[in-house]
């Protein structure tokens, strides 16, 4: 009994790979693909690049509100979101908050980007 099932099962493994290599014969079609779309840049320039976006002075390029620094140095700092940080200092100065989940469980991180105000820590 036990050798007729080894016997069945060897020739049903057999058999299928015999059948995977069959498959298995590379076939190559080519097929040309056609991208129509009706969108147009209008305001680029002559040589296609796009123009530079001008720079409002005392306004913010983060937030458009008005502001009193003149350099922009963006800073993004990655912030734990988890119950053994909290509360977490300096993030009610950023101009934006980003929020991403980690890992499993629900945990998330935030990223702040400052760039009006830099708080003192964070």
């Amino acid at each position: 009994m036990k050798k007729t099932m080894i016997l069945a099962l060897t020739i049903m493994l057999l058999a299928t790979s015999a059948m995977g290599f069959a498959e298995a014969v590379p076939t190559t079609t080519n097929v040309e693909g056609v991208l129509n779309r009706s969108i147009s840049f209008s305001d680029r320039n002559p040589d296609g690049s796009f123009p530079m976006n001008p720079e409002i002075d005392k306004e913010s390029p983060t937030t458009g509100l008005p502001t009193e620094n003149s350099e922009y140095l963006p800073i993004l700092v990655q912030i734990d979101n988890n119950l053994g940080a909290l509360p977490q200092w300096g993030i009610a100065d950023a101009d934006i908050m980003y929020e991403a989940p980690i890992q499993g469980g629900g945990w998330t991180r935030m990223t702040a980007l400052f760039s009006d105000v830099y708080p003192e820590e964070a």
